[in-house]
């Protein structure tokens, strides 16, 4: 999956990161998402290679793959003065946009199941802008381990404070260390673009 981020941020960039500022009732056309999930990238994981991947942890490897790409590395980020990220779940639409029918019940469980997902992954999306918030050092020490090392588990212990001190009781679903690098690289990206995500 690294590498089709990778690939996508090369071919595709101003789509990538318009998809990874998305927020709230934001939606990208067509076209534009064509341009995200470019056919070549995705061929070039493997005959029959379809990505499975929660929305959150694709938005925090590209993320991480537009930073690599523009910068190099993390830019420095003071977020005192920068407005919350929005982290809104649009209500989902149970009616055929075409005919204004009532979805099938079989379709309408698995709208409402994705939207559960969605906003189990913005409570997450949360928590990440609050670690990154009370501490960006902390998250970009994060963000420069390789996933799934020994060193980003390190990392993410050193932030175990500020971590717990962002769980508000019965407010954050269940989520794994993937999701929430995800969530720092996110938002870290979000909070760094601010500027560009204010003039969308």
């Amino acid at each position: 999956m690294r590498g089709f981020t990778r690939c996508a941020v090369r071919l595709g960039r101003d789509h990538v990161k318009k998809y990874v500022l998305a927020t709230g009732n934001d939606t990208l056309t067509k076209d534009e998402l064509a341009g995200v999930f470019v056919r070549p990238c995705i061929e070039a994981e493997g005959p029959g290679a379809h990505l499975e991947m929660k929305g959150l942890q694709l938005k925090g490897m590209f993320a991480e793959s537009l930073i690599a790409r523009d910068h190099g590395s993390w830019p420095p980020l003071n977020p005192a003065e920068l407005r919350p990220i929005d982290w809104s779940v649009p209500e989902p639409k149970l009616v055929d946009p075409r005919s204004g029918k009532p979805l099938e019940p079989a379709v309408i469980k698995l709208v409402q199941a994705l939207h559960e997902l969605a906003v189990a992954q913005s409570k997450v999306g949360q928590l990440g802008e609050c670690v990154v918030r009370a501490n960006p050092a902390g998250a970009v020490t994060v963000l420069n381990t390789t996933m799934d090392d020994p060193a980003e588990l390190s990392a993410l212990k050193a932030l175990t404070p500020v971590i717990a001190s962002c769980i508000k009781a019965g407010e954050i679903a269940s989520f794994n260390r993937t999701d929430l690098r995800s969530a720092i690289a996110l938002s870290y990206y979000r909070l760094a673009n601010a500027d560009a995500q204010a003039a969308r």
